[in-house]
């Protein structure tokens, strides 16, 4: 059985440097090292920390053969790069002053703004982290002019009295069909239409 066990000076390097670190993933090296140096098991370390009990392993081997700068160090970042903490700061002024509808969108704007690619995965979990939340817009009725309508419809019934017997009234929506297709309960949405008066052939 291998003798994970540190040494007093170790256990309080691992703490002080773990007090520093800001990645979670950075953390959770260090814990590791840290648990299985205070007597705990492969095993109960990997179940605490929800790793595999080889990542454990690994991960102390890159601390005995590297110390802490081994630990820490990433060997499979794959070309991967992250935002700087002052870029994600510089992050979330723009997203509190700009509103993006997708993180999609948001992922265009660090590719163009920092040269970094994030997936749309990557961009919800950061966005997290940096406490945005989505929330899914609600509907709400056309803002319709009341006195306006009002208005409409009087002049709509003087021409409906003044028109000819052979006159025919036709409407033109100015509304899309495809447009605002949701009906809001107890409201009434009334759109203004040209009217033409044709006489009738």
């Amino acid at each position: 059985m291998n003798d994970y066990r540190l040494s007093d000076i170790q256990l309080s390097e691992l703490r002080s440097e773990h007090r520093t670190l800001r990645e979670k993933r950075d953390a959770d090296r260090v814990k590791a090292v840290l648990l299985l140096g205070t007597g705990w098991s492969v095993s109960q370390v990997a179940e605490v920390l929800l790793m595999d009990p080889n990542t454990v392993r690994t991960y102390h081997r890159l601390f005995s053969e590297g110390g802490l700068e081994g630990l820490l160090t990433r060997h499979h970042l794959g070309g991967f790069k992250y935002l700087a903490t002052e870029e994600e700061a510089e992050l979330k002024i723009h997203l509190e002053q700009e509103l993006h509808l997708t993180a999609k969108s948001v992922a265009a704007y660090i590719k163009k703004t920092w040269q970094v690619n994030y997936s749309s995965r990557g961009v919800v979990t950061l966005l997290h982290r940096l406490g945005f939340c989505y929330k899914k817009p609600k509907l709400i009725p056309g803002k319709a002019d009341a006195e306006a309508q009002e208005a409409w419809i009087e002049e709509y019934k003087k021409l409906k009295g003044n028109k000819g017997k052979t006159d025919e009234i036709l409407f033109m929506d100015a509304t899309h069909p495809h447009h605002n297709p949701v009906k809001e309960k107890s409201c009434i949405l009334f759109v203004i239409m040209p009217v033409i008066i044709v006489p009738k052939k």
